[in-house]
């Protein structure tokens, strides 16, 4: 029997193994003898795993007593120095990672050399290959193959020892506990409970598998050195369809780890979802305290239980007692626990209730609340109000509460109209005044704003404009408290400057605080609403959010419409937001359409050749380019540019971003000198305007990133997308995963296909976390992970990802967007390798037919287009298709010389190989 098979094939030996474990004897050995005439193989390891499912004699259905000798001398048999070196399968052990109750983990390498990888190998134990075990076992590694998560260890293949042992490889993470890694780095608060939503993420994908995951505790969860946390041993996962397992060995030693341990884990009743809320509950606890929420002394399920009874103190608590100096955070313990006093103490309690009712129902639920917390939000975890409690008095009291509410409203009545000619007369004279004041406060505001730069406060240190924004917040929390209108604008303002400076999680925390103290539109608002909504829907739709961004946007002009005047231009600027925003919640031509019609009534009202229109149009050309339409796009850009350059100059903010945007259509459409010469210029503007650690300068370095590219510099191109990434972070997703997924194309371009192959596979993920409507990036993501796998020899898999990804393009951008370019190129090559000519040239003409009408016929694309079908006429190989060849690799090789193509050796040998085949050929005499 061969040694080692891919994950695949377990996964198929495990769907296998569902079926039949399911049947009668009789049924069961039909379906093996119709599989030994199909798939000998197979059918031999499916009855070997069937004939250990029906054993029950295994080790934990013995008593603890009978197993322990056993047990002792197999922890003190492994002689780890002479096993270094065995080769299982495809893999050379290298040295011990770990051992646990059933396994021993080793760090191992390929060892058929077809490419270098390390993996975590983890392999049954010696002595422990009873029927329970071993069915625990082959279970853990049939739940692996079924997760694919970016923050849950991939399993990667499986196999049996020469021994008769299975194991199972997955990613090797070199990392520390989530705990170790938090206290290495001295992680704020907020870092921390960042780790807990991906963490908690990772395990609602394992709860939508139907799989609970039963000891989630620190060292289960691994952070690498990019600050990613990843969930692994599942070997004591439950399958939720799996009714039939029980939760407790046949010894009634419950199998857990007791400091992490739900309730009904201790008690022996059934454990669900809610048991991995409860043990991630008390993660977050001991992420934000140091410290674990309780003390069980015991195993014993006995002990255990009664010290259920002990409360359990609010995380805010644990901080509070130290008023000095806290070690986890290097900072002021009463600091630190006012910031997670409060909703942080609930989310706790709710996931770590007793009661598994009152826990989040779900695990998304939980991350969901802590997103919350994080953006400053409400959270769902509320304790009950004095509103509830007074709800629930009036409910049991209602004949008694209702008498005495009419009496207090007919005093109240009597009492207000005598007041209110008298307050009406005072509101009049007060008005006056009112503004008057307002004008002076704010006034006040700006200088003491302005003062923090004058060197004879600063002595000499030079603050930047997001340090001046931050501490212009602290001066608002404590003036005009008397003045919640005047604030709110001040906040709104502040947090628009945020806005502007790529500062957005702030940005969006203060115009929340501007929009609650504002209260709403009332009559009489000169609009502070309307931009108070403006500005949170900006900011929401950088952060992937556009749904909620539409919302406020809509909202915002309609309240502009409604002021007296119908405020155009502030209008035209909402609904420039709102064209970007259609991108994702309706469709690009809407979205443009939008756009076109904002640009006309702005130049009906400015004049065609004003700045405000100009800027207007720089944003439509963004729109056009991305819609497909470049040539339009082009001549937009061309048209407006020198208006804004003339008007703002070299250093304008927007300006900058814009010669950016056009440096890119430059590049795809073949101008790559021109190209060269704007990134260049524009990139200047953006370091010395927003610096390298901003957004902006990320924005930049991402875009010439793909111009290198195209120029197959695929180390300078690195070196650009890794520097994106830096700044990026972790937020928004689409920003991480652009990053992520051209990234993985220079490294293709360097051949390096399975680092390749793992960033498409990241950027796919990250494109599903930001989960944005009618998104064709993900389906980008996928074409290019199954070109990866292509080129790492794994044909099928690629096949099915190119299927996938053409499907889901289809079904977001239609049958003729330029996106489904790439995409039809893989396809082609791929079809051609499977012996499909005729696929093959069908993908790639209807490529070339794309290329020629978005990009015309001198650009790079049509170029490659024309060098495929090539390629695909000499695999044909008939005398037609040879002449065919013939003529477009001529007209190929002509336009790379006079372009100086980067690519033109390489279409010069294929020329070699046409002119050669058509040689062969004999005369037609």
């Amino acid at each position: 029997m061969s040694g080692d098979i891919d994950s695949g094939q377990w996964r198929e030996l495990g769907d296998l193994f569902d079926e039949l474990g399911d049947l009668p004897p009789a049924g069961r050995d039909d379906r093996l003898a119709a599989l030994r005439a199909l798939r000998p193989e197979l059918a031999m390891r499916l009855a070997a795993m069937l004939a250990a499912d029906g054993t029950g004699d295994g080790l934990l259905e013995r008593s603890l007593d009978d197993v322990a000798p056993q047990l002792h001398a197999q922890l003190h048999d492994a002689d780890w120095a002479t096993r270094a070196g065995q080769v299982m399968g495809r893999y050379r052990l290298l040295s011990p990672l770990g051992s646990g109750g059933m396994g021993e983990v080793w760090l191992a390498e390929r060892a058929d050399g077809e490419y270098r990888q390390n993996v975590a190998l983890k392999l049954l134990k010696r002595g422990m290959d009873t029927a329970a075990i071993l069915r625990r076992f082959l279970q853990e590694r049939s739940i692996l193959a079924r997760l694919s998560h970016p923050n849950i260890v991939r399993l990667l293949d499986g196999g049996m020892s020469d021994d008769g042992r299975p194991f199972y490889a997955m990613e090797h993470v070199d990392g520390m506990t989530v705990v170790q890694y938090a206290a290495a780095r001295t992680l704020g608060v907020r870092a921390r409970v960042a780790l807990v939503v991906a963490i908690a993420d990772a395990v609602s994908h394992a709860h939508a598998q139907l799989v609970v995951h039963r000891d989630l505790k620190p060292s289960n969860i691994l952070v690498d050195a990019e600050g990613a946390p990843h969930l692994l041993d599942f070997g004591i996962a439950k399958l939720l369809e799996d009714t039939g397992e029980a939760t407790m060995t046949g010894t009634q030693v419950r199998v857990m780890s007791p400091a992490y341990a739900a309730p009904e884990q201790i008690l022996g009743e059934p454990v669900g979802t809610a048991t991995d809320v409860y043990a991630l509950g008390v993660i977050l606890y001991e992420l934000l305290t140091g410290e674990l929420p309780h003390r069980r002394t015991s195993r014993d399920p006995a002990v255990m239980a009664a010290e259920l009874r002990v409360e359990t103190g609010r995380p805010s608590q644990v901080l509070a007692r130290s008023s000095q100096w806290t070690p986890i955070y290097g900072a002021e313990g009463r600091r630190v626990a006012r910031e997670v006093a409060g909703d942080l103490d609930l989310i706790f309690a709710r996931a770590t209730h007793r009661d598994p009712l009152r826990r989040y129902p779900t695990m998304a639920a939980f991350a969901d609340d802590l997103r919350r917390w994080l953006d400053r939000r409400p959270i769902v975890a509320r304790p009950d109000s004095a509103r509830y409690r007074t709800a629930t008095f009036v409910r049991r009291h209602r004949v008694g509460v209702a008498a005495a509410a009419a009496a207090v409203l007919a005093l109240v009545l009597g009492l207000g109209a005598a007041l209110w000619q008298a307050g009406e007369a005072r509101q009049q004279a007060a008005r006056a005044e009112q503004h008057a004041a307002r004008a002076e406060r704010v006034k006040e505001f700006l200088i003491a704003l302005f003062r923090q730069n004058d060197p004879e406060y600063t002595h000499g240190q030079v603050l930047t404009a997001a340090q001046v924004m931050a501490t212009g917040v602290e001066q608002l929390s404590t003036m005009l408290a008397d003045d919640p209108q005047t604030r709110g604008e001040l906040f709104v303002t502040i947090a628009e400057i945020q806005y502007n400076l790529g500062d957005m999680q702030q940005g969006l925390a203060n115009v929340e605080q501007g929009l609650a103290l504002l209260g709403g539109p009332s009559d009489g608002d000169d609009g502070r609403t309307a931009q108070a909504l403006a500005v949170r829907g900006q900011i929401l739709a950088s952060l992937d959010h556009p749904v909620e961004a539409e919302a406020d946007l809509l909202r915002a002009v309609g309240l502009y419409r409604a002021l007296p005047g119908g405020s155009p231009d502030r209008v035209d600027d909402v609904e420039q937001g709102l064209a970007t925003v259609y991108r994702y919640t309706r469709d690009m031509q809407t979205a443009t359409t939008l756009m076109r019609d904002v640009v006309t009534r702005s130049a009906q009202r400015h004049g065609e050749n004003s700045l405000v229109v100009a800027r207007r149009r720089l944003w439509h050309a963004l729109l056009l380019e991305e819609n497909g339409e470049f040539a339009s796009a082009e001549a937009t850009y061309r048209l407006a540019l020198p208006i804004v350059e003339q008007g703002k100059g070299a250093l304008d903010p927007g300006l900058s971003k814009s010669q950016l945007a056009f440096a890119g259509l430059l590049d795809r459409v073949g101008k790559r000198e021109e190209a060269a010469a704007y990134f260049e210029r524009s990139i200047r503007a953006i370091r010395q305007i927003f610096g390298e650690q901003s957004g902006s300068y990320g924005t930049a370095v991402f875009s010439r990133g793909i111009h290198f590219l195209g120029r197959r510099m695929f180390i300078e191109a690195e070196a650009d997308f890794r520097a994106a990434l830096k700044v990026y972070g972790g937020s928004p997703a689409t920003d991480v995963a652009h990053s992520q997924r051209y990234l993985g194309q220079a490294l293709f371009g360097q051949e390096r296909f399975v680092e390749a192959a793992e960033l498409f596979r990241l950027a796919e993920a990250s494109y599903r976390r930001a989960d944005l409507p009618r998104d064709a990036q993900r389906w980008r993501a996928r074409a290019d992970y199954g070109y990866a796998r292509f080129r790492m020899g794994e044909l099928e898999d690629a096949a099915t990802a190119l299927d996938e990804a053409l499907a889901g393009l289809h079904e977001v951008v239609g049958d003729d967007n330029v996106v489904l370019m790439r995409p039809l190129m893989i396809q082609g090559e791929i079809l051609r390798e499977r012996g499909d000519v005729t696929g093959a040239l069908a993908a790639h003409r209807r490529w070339r037919g794309m290329a020629l009408a978005n990009y015309g016929d001198s650009s790079p694309e049509f170029m490659q287009s024309g060098y495929q079908l090539t390629l695909d006429l000499l695999a044909g190989g008939s005398s037609d298709q040879l002449r065919e060849a013939k003529l477009l690799i001529d007209g190929v090789v002509d336009q790379a010389q006079a372009g100086k193509a980067p690519l033109l050796d390489e279409f010069r040998s294929v020329r070699r190989r046409v002119d050669a085949a058509l040689a062969a050929r004999p005369s037609r005499g």
